[in-house]
């Protein structure tokens, strides 16, 4: 099974199109908020679907692939969040400090897509991922920075969310 949050068009045009390709049925499960269709950010170029392209289960971060070595932080996640960070992070002047690597499968995992994108920053303090550390040979400790648990994934008022997101979020990540 797949479990895939891609988030731009191109991530899902590869996902069927490598569902349709495959010679054998496996279940392809896509988990994604309606609101990342409208996103004007979260779009893709023509280039990003050429015949050469494929899906890729983690992206690396746009900005910090032309000077990793100024990086002090990476963040590993998935989802829309990748998008609000990007913002909080351009407006606090951090685009050199801290990466954004977005996780785009969730299982299988991509433990060694995300070991070699890792791998290029050789800088940083603080790490957000233990297992594909470990297995690079670097001791670190994993931290979780999201929402308290919630037996509903949200609150159904957008206020509400806003505010969780803004305090959740922005000030623990960043």
């Amino acid at each position: 099974m797949h479990v895939v949050f891609p988030t731009t068009p191109a991530q899902y045009f590869h996902l069927l199109h490598r569902q349709i390709k495959c010679n054998f049925w496996k279940p392809l499960v896509l988990v994604g908020p309606k609101g990342l269709l409208c996103l004007s950010a979260a779009s893709s170029s023509l280039a990003d679907m050429e015949p050469w392209t494929r899906f890729q289960p983690v992206l690396d971060d746009p900005m910090a692939t032309k000077d990793k070595e100024k990086v002090k932080r990476v963040i590993t996640l998935s989802g829309k969040i990748y998008y609000k960070l990007v913002k909080s992070r351009h407006d606090r002047s951090l685009d050199q400090d801290i990466a954004l690597i977005q996780v785009e499968e969730l299982a299988p995992f991509p433990f060694a897509v995300l070991e070699s994108v890792l791998q290029g920053y050789t800088n940083m303090r603080e790490w957000l991922i233990e297992s594909v550390l470990k297995g690079m040979g670097v001791e670190a400790r994993l931290r979780y920075v999201g929402r308290r648990e919630s037996v509903v994934p949200a609150p159904g008022i957008g206020g509400i969310y806003q505010r969780q997101q803004g305090e959740h979020y922005h000030r623990r990540f960043l």
